[in-house]
């Protein structure tokens, strides 16, 4: 991109930009929506595994070896936790394109009047 931005500085104009900019925010907003739906898949997986292991464990748990794996463990929450911090920054991230895109349509449309 900045191999393009040297080479044609005479030919970008308010229109191109915003047309460029809008072009590039659609990507974004694309990957985002696609890195959600991951993250929403992955979510529903683990807390699913959670749920059978919270729910299979009794309340008197013994804990040898094979007990200590099928318990509810802090870094099972964790996880639980870092994947709902990846919703949220793929949900911001998708505002913040979508704000980007507004104000790219904005000076579009002022740019062609």
């Amino acid at each position: 991109l900045a191999v393009r931005i040297r080479r044609r500085p005479e030919r970008w104009t308010a229109a191109s930009a915003a047309s460029n900019a809008a072009r590039a925010l659609y990507v974004g907003t694309a990957l985002n929506l696609v890195g959600i739906g991951i993250a929403i898949v992955g979510a529903e997986a683990i807390v699913g595994n959670l749920a059978a292991k919270a729910l299979t464990q009794g309340s008197a748990v013994v804990l040898d070896g094979r007990a200590a794996a099928a318990t509810v463990q802090a870094l099972d929450v964790l996880i639980v936790q870092a994947n709902t911090n990846t919703i949220a920054a793929c949900f911001f991230g998708l505002l913040t394109s979508m704000r980007l895109k507004l104000a790219a349509a904005t000076a579009e449309r002022a740019a062609e009047a």
